[in-house]
């Protein structure tokens, strides 16, 4: 589904900015507007035809990754076989369950300094299905801040091939 606000006070709009909700929601000065925009939109049955990891561009890539829980000393390694703004997809020997939150490490050149996400592992490889990357697991970024996001979005889009279509 899909929902819209309007008449939202400021400070709340300053809030809603601050944790980039407001790129999420469709907000409106006024209730006629808002109405007339849903009614107006015809991308919303093309969306509801996508899940959500595939709304987003997906760059297949070949670059390391280290990754562990907050509770272990050392980073395992792995590699990670494709990247979308909202998460990756990892092929490791060491995976986690479903839910855990994991410190991430990895470095998205030309940029030399190595970003550090917070990622949470939402489905695991199953080796029946693609065994071609088991083992694996499915992360999504968590709480990540717009700038850092912004980033990655930036660099999908840069490094897309200009053949590639939206998955």
């Amino acid at each position: 589904g899909r929902i819209a606000f309007y008449g939202v006070p400021q400070h709340v709009m300053k809030t809603f900015s601050l944790v980039c909700l407001d790129k999420v929601f469709e907000i409106y000065p006024d209730e006629q507007t808002a109405i007339k925009k849903l009614e107006e939109s015809t991308s919303l049955s093309e969306i509801q035809k996508k899940q959500l990891r595939r709304r987003f561009k997906r760059l297949p890539l070949d670059i390391d990754i280290g990754y562990k829980t907050s509770r272990e000393k050392d980073f395992h390694h792995g590699k990670v076989l494709n990247l979308s703004a909202i998460g990756l997809l990892v092929f490791a020997e060491k995976t986690y369950p479903t839910g855990e939150v994991l410190d991430v490490k990895l470095s998205l050149l030309p940029v030399a300094s190595t970003m550090e996400v917070k990622a949470k592992v939402v489905w695991l490889v199953q080796k029946e299905i693609q065994p071609q990357v088991y083992p694996g697991m499915g992360l999504e970024f968590y709480h990540i801040d717009c700038a850092m996001q912004e980033k990655i979005l930036q660099f999908v889009e840069r490094n897309m091939p200009l053949d590639s279509e939206i998955d």
